[in-house]
């Protein structure tokens, strides 16, 4: 019997958890309660959400159902009002963000060098007068840019020393930075004025008349309060009499009275600094004479509310005096424990976070008063030694929101003068982290950075526009709400399994957030998160995912002397109880689902697991499958059969299993699923016959209706029989009306012709009749008519939106109609959506199937969109495929393989048909293998040699690739060489032994096609002077130049069989994102600034040369030129500049035939000839591919070689040749290349000349 806290079975290790039946509805589960305040959550919330860990604390667990529905919506409202206001001070963004780009383009502008500014820093010393020796600044360029200088600080010899240098990511200093001057540096700054900037910068985004700013303030602090305020009630840190009031402050409410005493507003200070942003109401009570220069409303208080916004503990409390508060704050400021690094001097993570209260210019002082001096001697490099005092003698003091305000005074708008404080503050702190050059003040600075690295902190903080996150107990109630709405049990969850529940929310949520709500993105769960969970439904119809363990449900009832009644169960005081594993459960009949399910003994809503009685009696938990299940035997009458209206199973006898495969079956929903993971439907047609089908395991449970798509059960194949379910036993083809015959797309055409009709024609001829006529769907065609026989207001929209012009599909549109559910998809036809979106309808159904899923081109849009790379698909795929097409057992579709394997779903179509079979294409491509190479005899060999016994061959061809009978020439079956296998060892690939499938080349060329390609792997250099000892021949071009032909206008990577047709975009992906993969070492020689420069221009360039693809004679012919030079040896046609070339200038792409395979190239040398064919061609960065440019290349094939074996050298070198991408070769100018002098390439050091 299965244990009573079990694991959901996960997937094989290793295995996409997307090919997972339950992968996309977990994730969908998740998806659905995402509300758009969480998506739109900035990135502090969702950063502080992803360290929670939902837990609900007691006095949550204590708040009855009313209160937690208050405290919900509240808090749901004061994250919307976050959000609000983060999107309006997003676009203000931090001073160093804002200064960054502008410091490192003045600098380049002055300096002429690229600097990363974050990473160079300055040290400056300057005098402190004759007696106190002098002062040392330590801080990078951006820090120095921000703080600024002062005008006579730009002098020469103003610093006593000043050094520029570099540190590693270890912090230790490691050299000095050349290339900056100080005085320079300094004016520089100043001329820049990046405060300056920053403050216009400000003005311009969020002005200070911006009304805006002031309101999403506001609501912000009211739905925070309120939030606050009622979870202090819940944590009695609230009595609901001042909940109440301050209920009455946050509508607005005029003089707020409490206990017949006025309600006053305040402010709180500390050690005389304001905390901007703190709010005191106080109790008072009215003194029987005015005497203000005796009495003020703080030596009448009646206790206090304090509001600190975000306060890990107390947001909102009340307080009987200041003296409480004062000691509250003091417990959490001295609070070891949250100290944020072992020394000593460290603060708290609460002094920390009550820093945001004080402004800019008064941190250094707040922080100070927690700490005093250490005793230990310092000198200006070491600095004083400070440490965290054990007693603290600070002071927290009332204070008027409005200096203005009549200490008496009653009324009032208390936020106005909290956001006006804020506001004030917010743009002097602006001016503190970037210094205008007009309130530069040297001394001001040094204090600055003494105060704050005196306590090991950061020169500059988060900016005084940036958002912080929410306080910890919102999100703390956010986390819990959510995975409340997720997961069923929360409570009765461990801490490790809260966890996982916690990390697979957040991972959707993120995703959905960054890439869009679709499929393909929603279907990547955890294996954690399957292991640990499964989908469920509740009573009530909501999903949620379960932990499958019964403990919570125990119930300790005595069943001793209780004789079980005939199904083994007990009958106690009207409930029936059953035993499992020694274990109590109260178990009651669902009559929906006809099975018996377990009671969760405190909550009635809780989810029900399902009890199986076995045939020897005995009861079973649904944790795990029983080894066989019954279904309660409840007679049907005959009248309350289902009615026989599915669709006719004599259609599709050919797919159909007899009734007994799914006896003792529970169905769920419909479905049935077997012990061994098989799922199956029952379909009763209107002859009353009821046939059993064999459906896929990606059915979707959650989707309204539930579709699933047929298997043949007879050869495990998938169909095109795609089902959507109508009610129980009764299913419906997709797409299918009547006979059979497929839906047509409604066009504004059809309507047209509707509206063309005669009162007397449609009057003639209903709605329906016309539908059925033209092959519509009828649902689709009611949306656009009416009644009456008019178009509706949406039709005739339909019909005058034609005539304009349509956006394209993009990704977008295709993960929002994946979002859409089954049913919504069914309410929704492809052609409405595409109305509605101002699409092309016919474009649309190029993406989008009929039966609701994505086409081949519809999942090369979505994913690459979302920046996943689609593999190309080789030998090797197909090979897998076919193993795993002719497993007995196999329950993988092609399609669910080739996205398993991230292969590109219409070249895997090109290959495999949808029922598994493969194309014409797909047998041939099946059949080449690996091309066998020197290296892998030599390989076997050492196994062979090293194991002192035969190794596994089997293994070794298949984890190679390699044809086994090609492989059976050269080693035999017992694992030992073969006389031609020995001689390939020895000597090297010559006569390779052709393939029996393949027609022979022409007499002297091996069948293996050894083609020495020309390559860019080559050494740094190669020298000037030839090898005199080499055997080999030059080469003569003459041979084959007759025979070449170029063509500048050609595509780069050409079809074997069509050279007009462009493989480049379809193998490459989008331009902007092809990169170079190999350098060649042409950049080994520049600094790392100039390197990233160079190598961007590189870059751009290539980029530039393929967006021309097809257009580049022009190109061509403005740079280069073929000649016939007399100087020199004979070496026929040569390449020459037409202009002067600058070093790095991108020159062009070789261009070509790509061969992927074999039996590609050796069908261009069978009609050409080796030797035509190897003199042209290129290695590619995949080793196996190259490019075959003779007949079909551009002017970049008629680059000679400085260095040409036996004869003398026509120069050095001056062009090198990079990767890019998989298979593209472009050619890089490695020197100045005056106008007239010829190209010369180093063509590798494999390159076999003839």
């Amino acid at each position: 019997m299965p244990a009573l806290s079990s694991p959901y079975t996960p997937p094989a290790q290793g295995h996409d958890t997307a090919t997972h039946p339950d992968a996309v509805l977990s994730a969908r589960i998740v998806q659905q309660v995402l509300a758009p305040r969480l998506l739109q959550t900035s990135a502090h919330n969702l950063a502080a959400l992803k360290g929670l860990t939902p837990n609900a604390p007691d006095w949550l667990q204590a708040a009855s159902e009313p209160q937690r529905r208050v405290l919900k919506r509240l808090v749901d409202q004061c994250v919307e009002a976050h959000n609000a206001l983060d999107q309006l001070l997003t676009p203000v963004g931090d001073a160093k963000t804002f200064a960054q780009p502008l410091l490192e383009a003045r600098i380049k502008q002055v300096f002429g060098i690229e600097v990363d500014v974050h990473q160079v820093r300055l040290e400056l010393y300057s005098s402190n007068g004759v007696l106190s020796g002098y002062k040392v600044e330590d801080l990078s360029l951006l820090d120095a840019a921000l703080h600024n200088f002062e005008a006579p600080e730009a002098l020469p010899g103003h610093f006593y020393l000043a050094t520029f240098y570099t540190l590693d990511p270890n912090q230790r200093r490691i050299n000095r930075f050349h290339g900056l001057g100080i005085e320079r540096f300094v004016r520089l700054c100043r001329e820049l004025d990046v405060g300056g900037l920053y403050q216009a910068h400000i003005q311009q985004v969020l002005p200070e008349e911006h009304s805006g700013f002031k309101d999403a303030f506001v609501a912000l602090r009211k739905a925070d309060l309120h939030a606050g305020a009622a979870m202090a009630v819940l944590k009695q840190d609230l009595s609901p009499r001042h909940y109440e009031a301050l209920r009455q402050v946050i509508n607005g409410e005029q003089s707020v009275m409490l206990n017949d005493s006025p309600l006053w507003y305040r402010g709180l200070s500390f050690i005389g600094l304001p905390l901007n942003g703190c709010m005191v109401f106080r109790l008072n009570r009215q003194p029987a004479i005015e005497i203000p220069n005796l009495l003020t409303p703080e030596s009448l208080s009646d206790g206090l509310i304090a509001y600190i916004p975000d306060d890990p503990d107390h947001p909102v409390k009340f307080y009987p005096s200041v003296d409480a508060l004062q000691a509250r704050l003091a417990q959490q400021f001295l609070d070891p424990g949250q100290r944020r690094e072992l020394a000593s001097v460290s603060p708290s993570d609460y002094q920390v976070f009550f820093s945001r209260f004080i402004s800019d210019a008064e941190r250094g002082k707040f922080f100070a008063s927690f700490t005093e001096l250490g005793g230990e001697w310092f000198t200006p490099r070491t600095r004083r030694t400070l440490r965290q005092k054990s007693q603290l003698d600070f002071k927290v003091q009332i204070r008027l929101l409005d200096e203005q305000d009549n200490p008496w005074g009653v009324g009032g708008d208390p936020w106005a003068a909290v956001y006006n404080e804020q506001r004030a503050r917010r743009v002097l702190d602006t001016r503190h982290q970037a210094v205008p050059t007009a309130d530069a003040d040297a001394s001001a600075r040094r204090r600055r950075l003494e105060a704050w690295l005196d306590l090991g902190l950061t020169v500059l903080g988060v900016g005084s526009f940036i958002l912080p996150a929410l306080g910890p107990l919102l999100l703390g109630v956010t986390a819990y709400n959510l995975m409340d709405d997720v997961v069923e049990g929360i409570e009765d969850l461990a801490l490790g399994d809260r966890k996982t529940g916690w990390d697979h929310i957040m991972s959707v949520m993120e995703n959905v957030i960054v890439m869009g709500v679709g499929a393909a993105v929603l279907a990547r769960v955890s294996p954690a998160a399957l292991e640990t969970f499964r989908p469920v439904e509740l009573a009530n119809g909501q999903q949620r995912l379960w932990r499958p363990n019964l403990e919570p449900y125990r119930q300790s009832v005595e069943l001793q002397g209780v004789t079980p009644n005939a199904l083994g169960q007990f009958e106690v005081a009207d409930k029936t109880y059953v035993q499992l594993q020694e274990h109590t459960f109260e178990s009651r009949f669902d009559p929906q689902t006809q099975a018996w399910r377990v009671v969760h003994p405190d909550n009635p809503q809780a989810y029900s697991p399902s009890l199986e009685r076995s045939a020897e009696g005995t009861w079973a938990h649904s944790l795990e499958p029983a080894t066989v299940t019954i279904t309660p035997e409840v007679p049907v009458p005959e009248e309350l059969a289902p009615a026989p209206s599915g669709f006719d199973n004599a259609v599709y006898a050919h797919y159909g299993l007899p009734k007994s495969q799914i006896d003792g079956l529970i169905p769920r929903k419909g479905i049935y699923q077997s012990v061994e993971g098989d799922y199956y439907i029952s379909n009763v047609d209107a002859q009353g016959t009821r046939t059993v089908y064999r459906i896929g395991s990606d059915v979707t449970y959650g989707g309204d209706p539930i579709e699933a798509r047929v298997f043949d059960a007879h050869n495990n194949r998938q169909t095109s029989l795609y089902l959507r379910q109508l009610e129980a036993d009764r299913w419906q083809p997709v797409g299918l009306q009547g006979g059979g015959r497929e839906e047509q797309l409604l066009s504004p055409e059809h309507l047209k012709q509707w509206a063309r009709l005669t009162q007397a024609e449609r009057d003639s001829m209903v709605i329906q009749q016309f539908s059925s006529q033209h092959g519509l769907n009828l649902q689709t065609l009611q949306r656009y008519i009416d009644q009456s026989g008019a178009l509706t207001a949406q039709g005739m929209d339909f019909v005058s939106r034609s005539q304009g012009p349509r956006a394209p599909v993009q990704a977008r549109h295709l993960l929002e109609w994946e979002d859409l559910s089954a049913h919504e998809r069914n309410e929704l036809p492809r052609e409405v959506f595409a109305h509605e979106n101002n699409l092309d309808p016919y474009e649309l159904i190029g993406y989008v199937n009929q039966d609701g899923s994505l086409t081949s081109a519809g999942k090369v849009l979505v994913r690459r969109a979302s920046g996943e790379s689609l593999g190309p698909v080789t030998g090797r795929h197909l090979r897998d495929w076919r193993t795993l097409y002719e497993a007995r057992g196999n329950k993988l579709s092609a399609g669910q393989f080739a996205d398993q394997q991230q292969l590109n779903p219409l070249e895997w179509d090109d290959y495999v048909q949808r029922d598994g079979r493969f194309t014409a294409p797909g047998r041939s491509l099946a059949m080449q293998y690996t091309p066998i190479q020197d290296h892998h005899l030599m390989q076997w060999w050492k196994l062979q040699t090293e194991s002192g016994d035969a190794a596994p061959r089997h293994d070794f061809v298949l984890r190679n690739d390699l044809d086994p009978d090609l492989w059976r020439h050269y080693v035999d079956d017992h694992g030992r060489m073969t006389k031609d296998g020995t001689l390939r060892l020895v000597f090297g690939e010559h006569d390779a032994p052709m393939a029996p499938d393949e027609a022979a080349p022409e007499a002297g060329a091996s069948s293996q096609l050894p083609v020495s390609r020309k390559s860019s792997r080559a050494s740094k250099r190669v020298a000037s002077t030839p090898d005199q000892g080499s055997a080999k021949r030059r080469r003569t071009q003459q041979q084959v130049m007759d025979e070449h032909r170029v063509d500048n206008n050609l595509p780069i990577l050409q079809d074997p069989a069509n050279v007009h047709r462009s493989l480049t975009r379809a193998l490459e992906g989008p331009v902007d994102e092809v990169k170079v993969t190999y350098w060649n070492e042409i950049l080994d020689e520049l600094s790392v600034t100039e390197r990233a420069r160079i190598g961007r221009r590189i870059t751009d360039g290539v980029r530039s040369w393929i967006r021309d693809e097809g257009h580049h004679a022009a190109r061509f012919d403005e740079l280069l030129e073929t000649k016939r030079l007399s100087h020199g040896p004979e070496r026929g046609w040569s390449v020459v500049a037409k202009r002067d070339i600058s070093r790095f200038e991108v020159l062009g792409p070789y261009s070509g035939r790509l061969h992927l395979n074999t039996a590609s190239l050796r069908r261009e040398v069978a009609a050409k000839g080796l030797k035509a064919v190897e003199t042209y061609s290129y290695a590619t960065y995949q080793p196996s591919e190259g490019i075959s440019a003779h007949g079909s290349g551009n002017i970049m094939s008629l680059i000679n070689a400085a260095d040409m074996p036996g004869a003398p050298p026509l120069g050095v070198n001056n062009v090198a040749a990079i990767n890019v991408g998989k298979y593209l070769t472009f050619f890089v100018a490695w020197e100045n290349i005056p106008q007239g002098a010829e190209l010369l390439l180093h063509y590798g050091p494999d390159y076999r000349w003839t």
